[in-house]
């Protein structure tokens, strides 16, 4: 398993963010998340996804199991990552994985929780404020 940071248009220490918000854009398959950042009371990262095939949110604890003792490309208290042969990925069917060969996994990680999405592209991030 490997990840891959994702730029940010601000930094957000992850071990104090977490989920502020969760929409699921049913007709679109879109996905918007609404992340807090620390010590910013008006402002929150919004994380947009266009078109998803699913998603899932997970306490951080049992995160710890899927992954190897080391993983590769960890940042401390980053929050974003694309992930390379991650669990979420190869635990959906043989069937659904050989007819989504363009999805890619990316995950939110705080102090808290986890948010995977399997999606045809990368998130749009951007601070909202109010």
């Amino acid at each position: 398993m490997r990840y891959i940071p994702l730029p940010m248009p601000v930094a957000v220490k992850a071990s104090h963010s977490d989920l502020a918000r969760l929409e699921y854009v049913g007709r679109g398959r879109g996905l918007r998340a609404m992340f807090k950042i620390p010590d910013d009371e008006d402002g929150g990262l919004l994380v947009v996804f266009d078109k998803i095939e699913t998603f899932r949110v997970v306490d951080e604890m049992p995160l710890s199991t899927e992954a190897p003792a080391f993983p590769e490309g960890l940042v401390e208290e980053h929050v974003a990552y694309r992930v390379e042969d991650g669990v979420f990925r190869q635990n959906q069917s043989e069937a659904f994985r050989a007819n989504s060969p363009d999805l890619h996994h990316y995950q939110f990680v705080t102090g808290w929780m986890c948010l995977d999405v399997l999606s045809y592209g990368p998130p749009e991030m951007s601070v909202e404020r109010g």
